[in-house]
């Protein structure tokens, strides 16, 4: 009977030591961890590292240099010299934290003492710049102050809304504005935010130096020399610099006699939402005559364009496109309306 109860009190002591070490602190404060680290090369361009010396943890004033993979923990302070850092949340969310920047993370908090911060979040979230607080229930922004404490903080939205707070008033910043706020002095009214400003700040949170892609389909209608016709054309448009797209693109086009199909590479400077390029063609054209006998000819070309997008979130967007050219077979033009995704 005394062996039982022995062997029951054991079995009770491991199990009240196991439920203590699910709760304690060493587990329960590991919430967020570091996703990815990006250090300009020699020509500045931004590079994937898996660890950088320009971005640590602050541990009783000893700098830990940050690690893709590292966990961090309620309370670690976080400092970027040369180098950018996306450190993910427990509940799936990101910052993305700029170079010169220091911040240090709460739970459901962010006190960020400097630098430029773009947030995406999914709940009820905050962050306290010197005593301006931006609160939040689900958003994209960016939070900007080079000056610390004692400058001035904007806070830029490119998703959702947020409560902008200093001095005992409050301002609602919705997507696509922003607002700049003096220490000690109430917000200022919203203004608009530039579209390359925001397209910028969400190419730095989720591309992180890498090569950004675009995917899109739209809908045309087309002039083949004297022919009018329809089309549905593809494009796939990847960032090899800030401003320079390689781009590929394809197409089924219509016509009452003919049917084409096409595919393209070239480059395409951007300019904020506007891309403007060319690239050389090739296209496959078949035809059905009235007698019933078939032709086909494969035509060689090339092409302007110009394309504009337009985000509708940070996935997804939409664009317009115009497309003028030539082949073996004459002037071709195209107008086409469409949309895609960002990847």
């Amino acid at each position: 009977m005394n062996t039982n109860l022995t062997r029951k009190g054991w079995l009770w002591l491991l199990v009240a030591l196991c439920c203590w070490g699910v709760s304690g602190d060493a587990w329960a404060e590991t919430f967020a961890e570091v996703t990815a680290i990006s250090e300009p090369d020699t020509r500045g361009r931004w590079r994937p590292v898996k660890i950088s010396p320009a971005a640590a943890k602050m541990e009783d004033g000893v700098r830990r240099p940050l690690t893709v993979g590292m966990a961090l923990s309620k309370g670690d302070r976080i400092v970027t010299e040369e180098a950018r850092v996306t450190v993910r949340l427990a509940r799936r969310e990101h910052i993305t934290i700029s170079p010169a920047s220091d911040l240090v993370i709460e739970e459901r908090t962010v006190i960020q003492k400097l630098g430029e911060v773009y947030y995406q979040v999914r709940d009820v979230f905050s962050v306290q710049y010197g005593t301006v607080q931006t609160a939040v229930e689900g958003t994209e922004f960016a939070v900007v102050g080079k000056d610390g404490a004692e400058g001035p903080v904007s806070v830029a939205v490119t998703e959702g809304a947020v409560q902008v707070s200093n001095a005992g008033q409050a301002v609602r910043v919705k997507r696509g504005q922003e607002v700049l706020v003096a220490p000690a002095l109430a917000p200022g009214l919203p203004t608009k935010m530039p579209l390359a400003a925001t397209q910028a700040a969400r190419s730095n949170a989720w591309t992180l130096g890498r090569p950004q892609l675009q995917v899109g389909a739209l809908a045309s209608g087309s002039v083949y020399g004297d022919e009018a016709g329809i089309d549905l054309r593809y494009f796939a448009a990847l960032r090899v610099l800030p401003f320079l797209n390689v781009v590929a693109d394809g197409a089924q086009g219509f016509t009452p006699d003919s049917l084409r199909t096409g595919s393209g590479l070239g480059l395409e400077v951007v300019m904020g939402g506007l891309s403007v390029g060319g690239s050389g063609s090739v296209t496959l054209e078949r035809w059905r005559y009235a007698c019933g006998g078939q032709y086909a000819a494969l035509h060689m070309g090339g092409h302007v364009h110009g394309r504009y997008t337009l985000d509708i979130t940070r996935r997804f967007f939409v664009a317009a496109m115009a497309r003028a050219g030539g082949n073996g077979d004459g002037f071709e033009a195209t107008v086409g309306l469409g949309g895609g995704v960002s990847l």
